[in-house]
């Protein structure tokens, strides 16, 4: 394949990709780390190996991709719905999913807390709404936050710079930072997050 058929499909699987609400980025044929994420989040939503590599099966299977069933709230027409199980954040608007994005959560290890006690890294299942919010960096004693959008506590939706494709937090729900970027104007304070296992 020559550099021009390749950059060609990738922006054709850009486009599918953003057709299918994984990828809100620029078409641009370039298959870095925004896209990688995207093939990455698609794997988890079709329950498939959690790689970036896109094999020529996976074409079928993202153009008629279906989203994985999701808990029906009439009340709650905008929501978030955290799936921990498939490591992916559903954003809902007038009850359809828009965007999917990749997270990584609680990894279940212990770790110790500001007080010095030993804790087990979890994320909080539950329903909850968002409660505060900060733009930028906010460091905690655990690292930093990006952007962060807090549910429970001191837990919160944040961009990082490490978003693997398994649980690897402390019990925050981790994005990649251009994520955080995209959802910093689309979230607002009130809104209903609701975080289960699929």
């Amino acid at each position: 394949m020559s550099p021009g058929d390749e950059g060609r499909a990738v922006e054709a699987l850009q486009t599918l990709l953003a057709e299918q609400g994984f990828f809100r980025e620029d078409v641009d044929g370039v298959f870095g780390q925004r896209t990688v994420q995207a093939v990455i989040a698609f794997h988890k939503a079709t329950d498939t190996e959690r790689t970036a590599t896109f094999s020529e099966s996976d074409w079928t299977r993202l153009a008629t991709f279906a989203v994985p069933e999701i808990p029906i709230r009439p009340d709650e027409l905008d929501r978030i719905e955290i799936d921990l199980t498939r490591q992916l954040l559903y954003r809902l608007v007038d009850h359809e999913v828009v965007d999917i994005m990749p997270v990584s959560s609680g990894n279940g290890d212990l770790y110790e807390n500001a007080a010095g006690n030993l804790v087990r890294a979890r994320t909080p299942r539950g329903g909850f709404s968002l409660y505060k919010q900060y733009n930028g960096w906010r460091i905690s004693y655990l690292g930093g936050l990006y952007r962060p959008w807090y549910f429970y506590g001191g837990y919160a939706i944040h961009g990082s710079e490490s978003v693997p494709a398994y649980p690897a937090s402390h019990g925050c729900v981790r994005l990649p930072i251009w994520e955080a970027d995209y959802l910093f104007d689309k979230l607002w304070l009130g809104l209903p997050l609701h975080v289960w296992d699929s």
